[in-house]
Parts: C-alpha cells; structure tokens; sequence
C-alpha cells in the first residue's frame, strides 16, 4: 500500500480505504501512487490525477468520488471553496484546487463540483469554466 501524501489529513481515511479498491481494480497500487500529484501552493493544496492508459473506468470513476472527498475536506480545513475539475486533451487529467488558484480560470479546465467550507458539495450539471 502507498503512503498518502501531507494534505492536512484531508479525506486521509477516504483515501486509504479508495487506494485499496483501486489497487484491486488495477493490481499495483503503486501504479496509481504514480498518477497522482500534490503540491502545496500559495493558493492552497492542488492536486492532479492523470490515469494511465490501462486504469480501468472504474478506478477513474473513484478517483473522482476520492477527488471531491479531498476537496470537501480542505475546503472544511482552510475556510476556502475548492473545486473539482477536469480536463479532456491534450492527456485526461482530474484536479482539486482553491477557487482562487490560477488554474481555476483556465479555459482548459472543466469544474465539476464546488465544495463550499461549510454546507454540502454542489455539482455543476454542465461542464463551465470559472470566470474571474
């Protein structure tokens, strides 16, 4: 099993017990360590996740309920709106980022879901970019 990484204990519990599933869904989890990225930045924790070519859709599919958990969870921690997107091209990608992260504006950059500090997550029914 992968060591998850320092995200302020954001959705730590969460991650585990989704690490496990993907490792039986793809047989080497740390082939999936490999796919993910976090970085602390002066917006707030980011995070990506690029699926490699042979992740099933199952493991993508919980990478996403695994993303807004994280989400969620620093939004609670740092009093901050994350948000969850998604790119399609050039390579597939999943993110979580502070809605005031510059990648919060790029074009390029699905949102799918907000996660407010306080209250419920909200999923945005249409793919629609942040504008600022």
């Amino acid at each position: 099993m992968i060591e998850i990484g320092k995200m302020g204990n954001s959705g730590r519990d969460a991650m585990q017990r989704i690490l496990k599933e993907m490792e039986a869904a793809t047989g080497d989890s740390a082939d999936l360590a490999r796919c993910i990225t976090e970085i602390a930045t002066d917006f707030g924790y980011w995070r990506c996740y690029q699926p490699a070519a042979h992740h099933p859709g199952a493991a993508i599919e919980a990478m996403i309920h695994v993303a807004k958990a994280v989400a969620c969870a620093e939004a609670r921690n740092s009093g901050k709106l994350y948000l969850v997107g998604s790119t399609p091209h050039p390579k597939p990608a999943l993110y979580v980022f502070a809605a005031d992260h510059p990648d919060a504006r790029s074009g390029a950059v699905n949102i799918m879901v907000d996660c407010p500090p306080t209250g419920e997550p909200a999923r945005r029914h249409a793919p629609q970019r942040t504008r600022h």
